[in-house]
């Protein structure tokens, strides 16, 4: 016959913190994030490019579902900012060349839209997640 286990066992049973697989793949993600604010630093106006990944980065790990809206308004907001950011005239994400800055506005408006990208998959990992904690 086993023992029946104590208060403060079962306490610590029910209470452990799982890391779920989707917090894993958040953090990844701002992480990813993260990493992109700092390659922002050598621009000629890093801040603003720093605080718009920034900020995603943070949005991804904090909040629950029931924010998902926030979310996903920000996304939009993003994806309407790289609309605006694009150049007129494509030539390429080559190498940078200061005769052609249509180059480094069509870069920063492929990050906005990865940016975006990024947090549409935290808004279907954060639904994931919230959806398999009332499974369990």
């Amino acid at each position: 016959m086993s023992s029946p286990l104590s208060h403060t066992q079962t306490y610590l049973r029910i209470h452990t913190m799982k890391v779920s697989k989707t917090k894993i793949v958040r953090f990844a993600l701002s992480t990813i994030l993260l990493i992109f604010a700092g390659l922002q630093f050598n621009d000629p106006d890093p801040w603003r490019w720093a605080l718009l990944y920034g900020f995603l980065a943070v949005f991804g790990v904090v909040g629950s579902s029931s924010q998902n809206t926030y979310r996903i308004m920000v996304s939009v907001i993003y994806i309407c900012m790289a609309w605006w950011r694009f150049p007129v005239e494509y030539y390429g994400v080559r190498e940078m060349n200061e005769l052609r800055p249509e180059i480094e506005q069509a870069r920063e408006a492929f990050g906005l839209l990865i940016a975006s990208g990024i947090n549409v998959m935290n808004v279907c990992l954060f639904a994931i997640g919230d959806r398999g904690a009332t499974e369990q």
